[in-house]
């Protein structure tokens, strides 16, 4: 039962039981309480406090979810805490200011939230939001293993009907659909596959339809615990700015920004300890190893190649045809020119070269013979106007194609933007543009 509905049958029960009351002092013509008034008296108490236990129960639970959904946010927050804290400390130390700084209260006080913060994202790591109340609570305020305070908040669905999944276009039962916040209808088997590549190619994080995120409690609901919580933590990884990975070689485990304490974190699967600065095993009283050299190197290829360097991930990337618009792995848009956030620069949209080998890609495609030149000039300038493109206006082309996103062949068909020319599968379509 919902919540609304449990509030409704005890606001209703309650009022009978003060109208009955009002009824036994008329007829006792008010000489004192008689044992039946007195019972129903204990009676409208108790549904008062089973009123008050249910809403209590429901307002936990919903706090409960928003902190599994701002899991990321949270975890990160912490992390940057941490961070400043250690940096702190380590510049107090070089200072020669370590003792001083520990007998002040302000120092104490930010030790204190930070390892209190650590500590409570550390217990709520792994935890299922089902197992924090008992049994026969949970069933009756509707929540199974996977059902989420939203979804006990509605009316449940009809799940006798059917719908079409948006990515494989295949007609499912509803009760086996997940409906997305754009309210798009997905397969439990396509969920189950966008989980599975998510995994195995962390830009396609965070999973979205029509460019909205998809809340990881509604994954949960479809996935399970364990698989969400696999998905929550790669999130948690891809967003991490300073991902730190266990340095004893074969384990390579990534270090949770809890499990990182100063700038030491300890692998929970075999113990070993890493340097959060230099990604080595912990060394305790010395400075990190110098990796200027490497990275210089690294750089200067980068530089002799034309690369350009990601600001917020440092990923190297190389452009090959199209604009100068590029979107990193992270999500982060930048000028491949000059490097900078995109559209805060003068810079050139296009390179004349690659927009022309762009065109040409374009104006070849189901052609067995190359493009006319004047063709390709036409889509060139078609492109140079379209670049800024919304991905809203999509047509199907038919026959063998290849997404230019997933970059998955596709026999059957696929989908163009009418815009910009792009082709994308169904999947990548919905989830990734």
């Amino acid at each position: 039962m919902d919540e609304a509905s449990a509030q409704l049958i005890l606001s209703l029960l309650h009022h009978d039981v003060q109208e009955e009351i009002e009824a036994c002092r008329a007829r006792n013509n008010n000489s004192g309480p008689s044992d039946h008034e007195v019972a129903l008296r204990e009676w409208a108490s108790q549904i008062q406090q089973c009123a008050t236990t249910t809403h209590d129960n429901q307002m936990a639970l919903s706090i409960d979810r928003a902190t599994y959904d701002d899991r990321l946010a949270l975890t990160l927050a912490a992390q940057e805490e941490s961070r400043a804290l250690a940096d702190r400390t380590l510049a107090l130390r070089y200072g020669n200011q370590a003792q001083q700084a520990q007998h002040q209260p302000a120092q104490r006080l930010a030790t204190q939230q930070t390892q209190e913060a650590t500590r409570i994202l550390a217990q709520i790591d792994g935890a299922d939001i089902s197992s924090l109340l008992p049994a026969r609570t949970a069933a009756a305020l509707g929540y199974g293993a996977g059902l989420s305070s939203k979804t006990a908040a509605k009316p449940p669905l009809d799940d006798t009907g059917a719908a079409e999944c948006v990515a494989c276009l295949e007609e499912q039962p509803l009760k086996s659909m997940m409906q997305t916040p754009c309210s798009h209808q997905y397969c439990k088997a396509c969920v189950l596959r966008l989980v599975r590549e998510a995994l195995a190619d962390e830009s396609l994080l965070p999973l979205r339809c029509c460019r909205l995120p998809i809340p990881p409690s509604t994954l949960q609901d479809h996935l399970g615990h364990r698989q969400a919580k696999q998905l929550e933590d790669k999130l948690i990884e891809r967003e991490d700015p300073y991902k730190t990975y266990c340095s004893r070689a074969g384990c390579g485990q990534y270090l949770m920004p809890y499990q990182v304490h100063g700038y030491i974190g300890t692998c929970k699967v075999c113990q070993q300890e890493t340097c959060s600065l230099c990604k080595r095993p912990a060394h305790a009283g010395t400075e990190c190893e110098n990796d200027q050299v490497e990275d210089q190197t690294i750089l200067n290829l980068a530089a002799e190649q034309g690369w350009q360097r990601c600001a917020r991930c440092s990923h190297v990337i190389e452009l090959g045809i199209g604009c100068n618009h590029i979107t990193c792995r992270c999500r982060y848009e930048f000028c491949y020119v000059c490097g900078s956030t995109w559209k805060l620069c003068t810079c050139a949209i296009w390179d004349e070269r690659r927009l022309l080998l762009r065109a040409r890609h374009v104006a070849g495609r189901d052609r067995a013979d190359p493009p006319p030149e004047q063709e390709v000039q036409q889509v060139a300038q078609n492109l140079q106007e379209d670049h800024e493109c919304d991905h809203d206006n999509w047509k199907r082309v038919k026959g063998a194609h290849q997404c230019e996103e997933c970059h998955d062949n596709f026999p059957h068909f696929i989908y163009e933007c009418r815009q910009c020319r792009l082709l994308a599968c169904a999947r990548c379509r919905f989830n990734r543009l």
